[in-house]
Order: C-alpha cells, then sequence, then structure tokens
C-alpha cells in the first residue's frame, strides 16, 4: 500500500509553507569587506525561529548595506539602543548580535542605517517552557534545589581532564592546573589540551547537561567561538517507552552509566560538543512534541552562548533510536543524522504491539484452551520471546493505574474506585494535547483490535488448526478505557485516530527522508526483535517512495545493543564523514538529494557475522514477523483502526470450517475482519511543526517571522512607535 498521490503533495506543501525552525548556520556567501554578499538592510533569527526563541535571548544576524559602517548603524530593543551589540560573523556573513533582557511575550527589535529601519518581532517563552507542546504535562514534580515550580535551578559547571596515561576524567582546577594534560587533535585539525567543560542545567523543567572541549584561560562567544569545539553537536538518547512526571537529572555526560555503549572519549575528544536531554530519554518522555521543544531549546542555548552549528546528530538504542525518529518526522530539521539501534519506528511500534500480544498471552495461558505448541506460538506471533516478553510489561502503560515510568506515587495513580481522579499513567494520557479528549474527559485511545484475525498466517499455512484458531480469536477480547479485561473487543476512538497521524505520534516517515539514518541490528529474542527495521524500511518507501537514505548494518551474532562489536564506534565516523559531505554541498538542490548523493563508501547495507567482515546479503536472512503482520496486516504496522470486510468462507480456502466454527467466527466478528488491502481509517501523512499553544491536535506553524522595512517619520532618529502595521 502507498500513500495517495494528494498525499505526497498535502505533505510537501507542508513542508515548503511551513519555515522550519533550524536551517544551516552558516551560510556560503562570499566574504567581503561590507558584512556579506548580500546588501539589504536586514535581521534574522539564527539561534532559533523569532517566534520560539525562550529564555530572553536570541542570537541575531544582521546585515548591512555596502559601505554602511557598523557603529553607525543602530540596533534597540524594544526602543533601547543595545550599544557595542554587532560582531563580526566567523562565517563571513555579516555581523551576529547576542540579544538579551527580553521581556516574556513580543519584542521589537529594530536596525537603524543609511535613513532606513527594519524591524523583526521576537515572541520569548519561559526557559521552563512551555513554547510549542502546549499546556504542560502535571503533575510535575521538581528534585530538590529547584528555585521555582518549574525546576528552574543555578547553573553548575565542572572542569575534567584526561591525564596523559589512564582512561578516566580527573577534575580540573584552573587555580592549579594538572602538568599530564593529554594534548588532542580534532576533526578540524586543530591540537588543545584534553580539557572538557561540563555545564548542568534545566530547561522545560527537565536536567540538561552540555559537554565540550574547553580552555579556563579563553573566553568564548557565539562570534568567537573557542578552537576545542568542531561546531558539530552529538545528543545521546535514552531508551524505554514511559510517562514520567518527576525531573530527572541529566544522564552524566563524561562518565554515563547510560547510555551503556556510548564512550563519551570518542566523541569529546573529536572536538563535538556532547550533549544529553534528560526529556529525550524516552522511559522518561515518550511525548514526541516535548522531546522536540527540549531539543529545539537544547539547540537554541547553544548557538546563544557557544556558537553557530555546523550540524546535529543523535545516537541511541531501542528508545532512543524511537525519539530520534519520531522528533526527525514532526520536526525536521532538528537533526540532521541519526544512529540508531535495536530500532523501533515509534514508540507504537513497541507497546501497541504489546497490548496485542497481552490479549493473546492471555489466551494461551487461559485454562482449558486448545494447546500451541511453540512452533505453533511463532507461527502466530513471530519469535516466541518477543511477544512473550512483550505481555511481561511492556502493555502497562495502556493501563492508567500503573503504566510504565509513571513516577507517581502509587496513592496519587488513578483508581477507578478510590481514586477516579487520580493521575492516569497511559500513554493517550500523557499524549494528550495531541489527541485530545473524549466527552468522559479521557484521553482518545488507538487501541483496537475489531476485525484483527490473529494467526491469519498461521492459518492459511496450515501452522495451526482451523479449530486453534477459531477458538484463539473468539477468546482474544480486549480492555476498556480503565483496562479492565473484557470479552468483546475494543474500538479506538474515532476522533482522536487522525491526530495520531498528522502529529507523529504514529510515524507516518512522510518527513524522514530529510535525515541521514545509519540502522545498527543484531538478533534478538525479545520484543526487540530484528524485523522491526523492516517495519521502518516499509514506512520510509510508503512515504517516500525509496529508503535510500536509511543504512543498515545487520549482524548475525553479537548482543543486542550494537551487535558486532566494529559497528558502534564506526558508525560514528561514517555518520561525522557523510554529515560533513553534506554540509560543504552548496548546490542548491533539495536536502534528500544531498543526503543520498553523499554517501561515504560505508554508507551503504552490509551483513556481517559479527566479526566486521562483510558478508553476501543472503547470509542476513529475513527475521520472522510480528504478532500484527502474521495477522495480516502489511509491514508498516501502523497502529490504528482497520477498515473491515465482510467475513467470507471463500477468502479463507482450502482451509475450511465447520458449521459451529464459522458461526463462532461470526460471532467474534459481527461488523467484518480486517481488509488489510486498503489503508487504516483516518491513516494520513504526519504535519511538519506543529504547534499546540491553543489548539488540541496541533495547527501548523505559520511562517518564520522576518524583518521588514518601517516608514520612518524622521530619518535618522530612532522612535519607539511606528507608522506601519505589523502585519
Amino acid at each position: 500500500m502507498k500513500f495517495p498521490l494528494k498525499w505526497l503533495r498535502s505533505a510537501a506543501c507542508a513542508m515548503a509553507c511551513v519555515a522550519t525552525a533550524f536551517t544551516y548556520a552558516h551560510d556560503d556567501d562570499d566574504d567581503d569587506d561590507d558584512g556579506g554578499d548580500r546588501r539589504e538592510l536586514a535581521i534574522e533569527a539564527v539561534s532559533n525561529r523569532a517566534d520560539l526563541v525562550s529564555g530572553g535571548d536570541a542570537l541575531v544576524r544582521v546585515t548591512l548595506p555596502r559601505g554602511q559602517r557598523a557603529d553607525r548603524a543602530v540596533l534597540a530593543l524594544n526602543g533601547k539602543r543595545l550599544n557595542g551589540a554587532l560582531h563580526r560573523a566567523p562565517d563571513g556573513n555579516g555581523y551576529l548580535a547576542l540579544v538579551s533582557g527580553m521581556k516574556l511575550g513580543e519584542n521589537e527589535l529594530t536596525l537603524s542605517a543609511s535613513s532606513k529601519k527594519v524591524r523583526l518581532k521576537l515572541t520569548n517563552h519561559p526557559i521552563g517552557g512551555p513554547v510549542f507542546s502546549g499546556p504542560q504535562i502535571q503533575p510535575w514534580t521538581c528534585r530538590a534545589g529547584a528555585l521555582d515550580a518549574q525546576c528552574n535551578r543555578e547553573t553548575t559547571y565542572q572542569l575534567l581532564y584526561r591525564p596523559t596515561t589512564g582512561n578516566a576524567f580527573l577534575p580540573y582546577d584552573p587555580a592549579n592546573p594538572a602538568a599530564d594534560v593529554m594534548q588532542i587533535t580534532t576533526t578540524k585539525g586543530v591540537t588543545v589540551p584534553y580539557i572538557v567543560r561540563v555545564e548542568t542545567d534545566t530547561m522545560n523543567r527537565d536536567g540538561v547537561a552540555f559537554a565540550v572541549l574547553f580552555d579556563p584561560n579563553k573566553a568564548w562567544t557565539a562570534w568567537a567561538p573557542q578552537a576545542g569545539w568542531n561546531g558539530s553537536v552529538h545528543i545521546l538518547q535514552g531508551a524505554g517507552t514511559g510517562t514520567g512526571h518527576t525531573e530527572q537529572a541529566p544522564f552524566s555526560t563524561v562518565n554515563p552509566d547510560f547510555p551503556i555503549f556510548l564512550d563519551p572519549h570518542n566523541f569529546l575528544s573529536k572536538g563535538f560538543m556532547v550533549v544529553q536531554l534528560a526529556l529525550v530519554n524516552n522511559s522518561h518522555n515518550n511525548n514526541p512534541v516535548v522531546q522536540s521543544e527540549a531539543v529545539m531549546m537544547a539547540k537554541e542555548y547553544i548557538t546563544e552562548r557557544y556558537g553557530l552549528i555546523d550540524f546535529t546528530f543523535g545516537q541511541g538504542a531501542s528508545g532512543g533510536s524511537i525519539s530520534q525518529l519520531m522528533d526527525s518526522n514532526a520536526y525536521p530539521g532538528l537533526y540532521d543524522g541519526l544512529i540508531i539501534t535495536a530500532s523501533f519506528i515509534d514508540s507504537e511500534a513497541s507497546r501497541y504491539l504489546a497490548w496485542h500480544c497481552k490479549l493473546i498471552w492471555d489466551y494461551f495461558a487461559k485454562p482449558g484452551t486448545i494447546p500451541f505448541t511453540t512452533a505453533q506460538k511463532e507461527a502466530v506471533a513471530g519469535v516466541f520471546g518477543s511477544c512473550d516478553s512483550h505481555a511481561a510489561g511492556a502493555y502497562q502503560i495502556w493501563n492508567p493505574s500503573v503504566g510504565t515510568g509513571c513516577e507517581v506515587p502509587d496513592d496519587q495513580k488513578f483508581n477507578a474506585v478510590t481514586n477516579p481522579n487520580g493521575v492516569r499513567c497511559t500513554s493517550q494520557d500523557y499524549q494528550v494535547n495531541q489527541v485530545g479528549r473524549r466527552p468522559d474527559g479521557f484521553a482518545n485511545t488507538r487501541l483496537d483490535n475489531v476485525g484483527v484475525q490473529y494467526g491469519l498466517k498461521a492459518l492459511l499455512s496450515a501452522a495451526i488448526t482451523p479449530a486453534q484458531f477459531v477458538e484463539m480469536n473468539a477468546n482474544a477480547g480486549g480492555h476498556d478505557i480503565n483496562f479492565n479485561r473484557v470479552t468483546h473487543r475494543v474500538s479506538a476512538d474515532l476522533a482522536g485516530l487522525p491526530r495520531l497521524y498528522r502529529t507523529g505520534i504514529n510515524n507516518m516517515a512522510n518527513n524522514l527522508d530529510q535525515v541521514a539514518i545509519l540502522d545498527m541490528r543484531s538478533p534478538s529474542t525479545d520484543f526487540h526483535q530484528p524485523y522491526h527495521t523492516n517495519i521502518a524500511r516499509a514506512r520510509l518507501l510508503q512515504a517516500n517512495g525509496h529508503i535510500d537514505n536509511h543504512v543498515l548494518w545487520r549482524s548475525m551474532s553479537g548482543g543486542l545493543i550494537g551487535g558486532d562489536p566494529t559497528f558502534t564506534p564506526l558508525a560514528f565516523d561514517v555518520m561525522v564523514e557523510w554529515l560533513t559531505a553534506i554540509k560543504a554541498d552548496t548546490r542548491k538542490v533539495s536536502r534528500t538529494k544531498k543526503i543520498i548523493d553523499n554517501k561515504p563508501a560505508l554508507a551503504r547495507d552490509r551483513c556481517t557475522l559479527g566479526d566486521g567482515i562483510d558478508q553476501d546479503p543472503s547470509i542476513c536472512t529475513t527475521p520472522p514477523a510480528t504478532l500484527l503482520i502474521l495477522a495480516g496486516q502489511d509491514d508498516t504496522m501502523h497502529a490504528g483502526k482497520c477498515q473491515l470486510k465482510s467475513l467470507l468462507r471463500s477468502e479463507y480456502l482450502p482451509i475450511t470450517f465447520t458449521d459451529a466454527q464459522w458461526a463462532t467466527l461470526q460471532q467474534t466478528f459481527p461488523s467484518g475482519v480486517c481488509d488489510n488491502g486498503r489503508p487504516l481509517v483516518a491513516l494520513q501523512p504526519t504535519v511538519p511543526w506543529l504547534t499546540y499553544k491553543h489548539a488540541v491536535g496541533g495547527k501548523p506553524l505559520p511562517d518564520a517571522p522576518r524583518s521588514h522595512d518601517v516608514r520612518e517619520k524622521h530619518p535618522g532618529k530612532h522612535h519607539d512607535d511606528d507608522d506601519d502595521d505589523d502585519d
């Protein structure tokens, strides 16, 4: 099944009509003595979109007409002149200015020169958020030491160094400098002392940390960065899928205990800024809109204090792949590249499947039912351990009284009898800004198994008997909105389904062709089954018509995380080579074409036996499919509600049923069975860069604000009042 052409056109229009927050900070204009090739008087927000800035600061770029002296240009914020604010941009394109002290809400930045004046409207949001994610998740508990209810706290700094011997980072004291500091050379060819500054703070009510090579004896500004930083940002991810309600500290950046397979030395020693954000730990926060907002705010902060960013890429496994893939599709431009391992295309591909697995595993455990052999269970569910581990607890994210990662005291959680107004720990309640509420006040649910024929392919291949198929489906049942077990099949809330897709909670992948993806996959017998890469590729192909930006390194042996031990360190270097080439490509072509045309030699599909030696691709055989795909759904395995067709005996030939069995199927599927040749109900592309500030379900951001001319009453004099309309 492919997207209808009108869907693709709609998605393309959305991308053309909505200016995203992040473009490359370094333009490729030639330098000249007048501050750049562009001669028009202009102000451009470069740390973020002008309407999405936070924390009271914004880095802007100023261009002046030919011959105009910077010291005679007047930059003013809300009528107050900013003296000495203009500094030559290090990329040779105009001047940079850090505008600080903005009030919350709308601010006016004006630039006057040569009897002309332009202005730019800046909208400032609190550093505690929100910016575009809408009403914040409640309740939210701050860690000790917070200064306010938004968990704001004083920024802390720590200096560490690597000695010439040993592998540990040690404290560094500028007043008593160590004599054995290692010297390292970055990817930009600059040799510097191996001293790292770790900056820890809170943004958007949760922990953040930035680590980068730092010389304490030298100044650092956005227009004059230190030489140790190579200009690029590497964001480490978390794991899992959960609904947190408590501020978390960022993972330790230089000695992380998670992600367990990443060595920060490999990144820091090459000059990359290493960033960890508690909100992109998917086990703590599985809301992709809040995740994306956190990444955006962090990138803004980096640009304002450290300098223009060349490129940003993430790295993580399992839930650490989910956050990268979901955020890149819903808010394209946040990341330039993704390194993913043991991946899922979204949280639904894991937890929605877990709910279905729970239903079938409950049936298998039910006394008095027809027994299934292990081989028959695998014919129904794929890898036996996959559905088994799903049913062991991952499904609890749909249980409002339990959840996963829901750090709320048990006596404050929802209980239909004792605490009906308690915190509901489900995924849909955590994402209520996106999916909206039912008339009863609960969040719209997407759990649906009406018409789903569990074990359909096993039946048609004669791996299970008609009697097993009939009894299993008749006993599958479901859960009601409060997760009470019911004997009937359950239906999704129709009002929430379009929002499930357009918001990106279900990753439609229609914007993922704008990011370079390197996917590492190894054997797994738990719910990280390798077939999930097939699902990701099926969605990419459905949405974009190709998978050319997706590179798969597959190992037939090795552990869950990384598999082939040569993959993880090499993946980092290949991604850096790939993104560096893309950045250097100045052609006026699409981002997607640059990604495809600039693949390094190793940015290609690979198959190994776990020893780093390439094998024939046929060695890496197709892994077993999932429960839902074996129930007849196509490889995209989108969550949601299937369209139905009539239940007909002829559809099962040569398999036949007794009259009693057929009557049971008719009772099980009174409205019909899934028509897997048609799209799911309300399936549609994800709309990029939605804001939930005043709209449940989101609405597209308008075009990014730009500076425009102001008609001056008295040329050469600054005025607080202007005689034109903002619009």
